[in-house]
């Protein structure tokens, strides 16, 4: 297992699919938690975050909270169009439901 800071190619091996696997990211990150696949703790001097998905070899390493910021952004640019996440991920569930 090693540690990565490159953004792009943890997604991409995490590859989020659907509004739920996204989410889940966005909870864990934000929230510092475990959320489904993907977990998120934080270093004993509170000053570096690091994601892990059970999937994934690699750990994410958010090096700061600008990096942590930056991080949940680039989910909201990637898959929802910028969108808020939460707003977003309502709106998905809504059109989930069937008429």
């Amino acid at each position: 297992m090693t540690t990565t800071a490159d953004f792009d190619a943890w997604l991409e091996d995490a590859e989020p699919s659907g509004h739920l696997q996204v989410y889940a990211l966005y909870r864990a990150v934000s929230g510092v938690r475990e959320h489904w696949l993907f977990e998120c703790t934080v270093s004993p001097d509170g000053t570096q975050w690091f994601l892990t998905a059970k999937h994934v070899v690699d750990t994410l390493l958010l090096a700061s909270e600008e990096e942590r910021s930056a991080f949940l952004a680039l989910l909201s640019a990637r898959y929802a169009d910028g969108e808020d996440i939460k707003t977003w991920f309502e709106r998905m569930e809504y059109n989930a439901q069937p008429d």
